[in-house]
């Protein structure tokens, strides 16, 4: 059976995935480099995003990771008013796009423990975590489900933000 959401053995750093995107999305990169420019805690956001997502998230074979960053450029720059204005709308923009690749998705291990991204933890520190689930995700023997949820989109981005965001604004 087709399933949108995968996971890839090729993994990458925070630091790697944002030059990727970059080097496909040219013109989206300047974007981001004038809006990392007005607000530097933005980049402490974006590698947030790259460890909550991990490198190995893939929706139809597009990293997820890729997926939040343009749609939280393409966001910001439909309506160019003012800077935090384009701040909030980045921001509003990759926490509803993570939200809407990550509800619903679990991914088990073989002893049974569970990833959701509703419950906070960064996608790369759960794999991290234990030495057997990245030997697991290298022989694709992690179980992927898509499963109802008793959450909504809106209260994961809720958490995605506090996560990714909020935190980061006041660092430094």
């Amino acid at each position: 059976m087709y399933q949108p959401f995968s996971l890839s053995r090729d993994a990458q750093s925070g630091q790697q995935m944002l030059q990727s995107w970059c080097t496909i999305y040219p013109k989206m990169a300047n974007y981001l480099d004038a809006l990392i420019s007005q607000f530097p805690f933005i980049e402490s956001s974006i590698t947030q995003l790259s460890n909550f997502v991990g490198a190995y998230s893939k929706i139809n074979d597009y990293p997820i990771f890729d997926i939040c960053m343009c749609k939280g450029i393409l966001c910001a720059t439909h309506y160019l008013k003012s800077a935090h204005i384009e701040l909030e709308l980045f921001e509003s923009g990759v926490t509803a796009a993570a939200s809407s690749c990550l509800k619903g998705i679990y991914i088990e291990d073989k002893f049974g423990f569970e990833w959701k991204a509703m419950d906070g933890i960064p996608l790369t520190t759960w794999l991290e975590r234990k030495p057997e689930r990245l030997k697991q995700l290298n022989s694709g023997t992690l179980m992927i489900a898509n499963k109802a949820c008793d959450h909504t989109c809106e209260q994961l981005q809720q958490l995605l933000f506090s996560k990714m965001f909020f935190s980061s604004n006041f660092v430094g």
